[in-house]
């Protein structure tokens, strides 16, 4: 990003507990909130000093954590003493950030404008709050000059951005030139805003077919330098983005900020919770580091004795100038705890303790640290080259390396599916094998195939559950072939080649077994008659995170995939079969019959 031509200051962020004074209703869709008390003059929060409110940007902002509408619980974010707060998820999900409308220091009050819409945990509590109501306000820390540096100001925005755009306008001196394009909901709520500047104020009614986006593509642009400022729902700014761009403004004159992003019915959360959420997801830094950790054997060193960080670098050749500081991480994470000893010069850390969930992890043959080292990894390592396969469309090389702790991670990842096909089928073959061969009634016994990921366990199962079914066991190349063991035959094939002497074909996870497009031929070139395709199934939108996880790792690391019901269909139907009864078998698995047709 640019660094802006609009100076700013930068305060150390404060919390301090305010009083509503006053409620007024500037338009019927906006209200006006006036707050004020000892809280906005300097004073003392939890032994740190909180300094004077001061606001001088016509587009600051405050963080307001309202009170919990539920409990009336009103927490707040404790400094830390350095300029900071202690932010947690109860507070993150009460504050949302407002726009400080006007700011009168000899007064000691501030206002903030909530525009409604219906709904919201900040409309909520500004159409009930009464004067005397406390609330918490934390900042601003970030006071943004007025951008009168160019030749023409251009301000844009919907009724959110209308609090900072309307101080703008009055604050700004005489003999500025500047366009304002504010979007609103109704004729009533376009506002009086007074101003000194040489301003074309331009209101945009949405009741009446009046569009931001539209309207602003539309504007003759000024000459000379323009510095343009927009703020709105954050979709709808990409619209203005392209206006801007195609008139070349340099990057360092345009400011677009999404004060919104309009939510459906499902979107779910509010506020600042999408954000806290994408932070979560991008975040890899516990996950790497409990993996460096767990590969460095620091839980297990611990647990066998090495309680001082000297001991602890001994222990894992860690370097002894950095242990301490990977230790103070792993400590935030809650998986150990560091003791201190003041020898005079102030704590230094002298003794290490494990955390119930650090203990968890001191047993290298433990499920957990298997998991870590197994499937975990390679999970780690298909994501890691996600951006890659969303580009090729196919599998990628899952490297390995230092990172890894040297692990081949391809091989590794071909074990870990091998053995967590072998789970499933153990636990999925009982129901699919139950009903196999049970429609013909004429005393024949149909010949069963299986073919797929752990064919083997399926064919084996079948054999000692249905002794009085012949079943043939199709297995990749021709090694195996005429060969038999428990009363199943082995037989080589080769994926898509017609299977000859099958009556009954029991295919097993096929879309693990190729690429999305060549499982039509698989299926087609089989040539049996009879079919049933054991398949796991992710639906077609908000289904498991778990099913998608497994369907990208897939993705990376054989280019295969997880299919959905359509997925499934539209195979059948272009190899030629008629689709019959779907059943759940458990574990996340389908069995799907269907019949060749004629």
């Amino acid at each position: 990003m640019a660094r802006s031509s609009r100076s700013r200051d930068i305060h150390p962020i404060s919390v301090r507990e305010l009083e509503v004074l006053r409620i007024e209703d500037v338009t019927p869709g906006m209200r006006r909130v006036i707050l004020g008390g000892p809280g906005l003059r300097r004073h003392i929060r939890d032994g740190c000093e909180m300094p004077d409110f001061t606001s001088d940007g016509f587009d600051d902002d405050v963080r307001i954590i309202f009170p919990d509408p539920v409990t009336g619980s009103r927490p707040y974010p404790p400094p830390l003493g350095d300029g900071r707060l202690r932010w947690n998820e109860e507070v993150n999900r009460l504050f949302r950030t407002y726009t400080v409308r006007r700011f009168d220091p000899d007064a000691g009050e501030f206002t903030v404008d909530f525009a409604r819409h219906g709904r919201g945990l900040a409309e909520g509590w500004a159409l009930s709050v009464v004067p005397g109501a406390k609330v918490w306000v934390a900042g601003p820390k970030r006071c943004g000059a007025l951008p009168v540096h160019t030749d023409h100001l251009i301000l844009a925005g919907d009724e959110t951005a209308l609090p900072a755009i309307g101080r703008c306008l009055e604050e700004l001196p005489a003999g500025t030139r500047a366009t304002a394009l504010v979007e609103v909901a109704e004729r009533c709520d376009v506002q009086r805003i007074a101003t000194c500047a040489d301003v074309d104020l331009r209101w945009i009614v949405r009741a009446e077919g009046g569009d931001l986006v539209e309207d602003f593509g539309n504007l003759e642009w000024p000459g000379g330098r323009v510095y343009v400022w927009c703020a709105g729902e954050a979709g709808r700014l990409r619209g203005l983005r392209r206006t801007i761009g195609g008139w070349g403004v340099d990057p360092a004159d345009r400011e677009l900020t999404g004060y919104w992003r309009e939510q459906g019915d499902g979107d779910g959360g509010g506020g600042a919770a999408p954000l806290h959420a994408l932070a979560r997801l991008a975040d890899m830094s516990g996950g790497l580091a409990l993996r460096a950790a767990v590969r460095a054997g620091v839980f297990t060193a611990v647990a066998d004795g090495a309680d001082t960080p000297g001991e602890l670098a001994a222990a894992t050749g860690m370097d002894g100038t950095v242990v301490v500081r990977f230790l103070r991480y792993l400590e935030s994470c809650g998986l150990l705890r560091l003791l201190t000893m003041d020898r005079g010069e102030g704590p230094e850390v002298n003794r290490i303790r494990l955390t119930a969930t650090g203990r968890e992890l001191s047993d290298p043959e433990s499920g957990t640290v298997r998991a870590l080292a197994g499937p975990g990894l390679v999970k780690l390592a298909a994501f890691l080259n996600l951006d890659t396969a969303l580009r090729s469309g196919g599998a990628v090389d899952l490297g390995g390396g230092e990172w890894s702790g040297g692990v081949d991670v391809g091989d590794l990842a071909s074990r870990v599916i091998r053995r967590q096909q072998v789970s499933t089928a153990s636990r999925t073959a009982p129901a699919v094998i139950e009903t196999l061969g049970s429609g013909g009634g004429d005393g024949h016994r149909p010949v069963i195939g299986f073919v797929g990921a752990a064919a083997g366990t399926y064919a084996d199962e079948c054999a000692r559950r249905r002794p009085e079914l012949p079943v043939i066991c199709l297995t990749s190349g021709t090694g195996a072939e005429g060969s038999a063991t428990g009363g199943v035959l082995h037989r080589g094939y080769r994926p898509g080649e017609c299977v000859e002497g099958v009556d009954v074909l029991v295919v097993i996870d096929p879309f693990a077994l190729a690429s999305p497009d060549g499982v039509t031929d698989l299926i087609r070139g089989c040539g049996v008659r009879e079919l049933v395709l054991v398949t796991p199934q992710v639906e077609e939108s908000a289904g498991e995170a778990d099913d998608y996880e497994a369907d990208l790792i897939r993705l990376c690391v054989s280019g295969a995939s997880v299919p959905t019901a359509g997925d499934v269909r539209t195979v059948l139907d272009d190899a030629g079969y008629d689709r019959g009864r779907v059943e759940g078998v458990g574990w996340g698995f389908w069995r799907i019959a269907a019949t060749r047709r004629s």
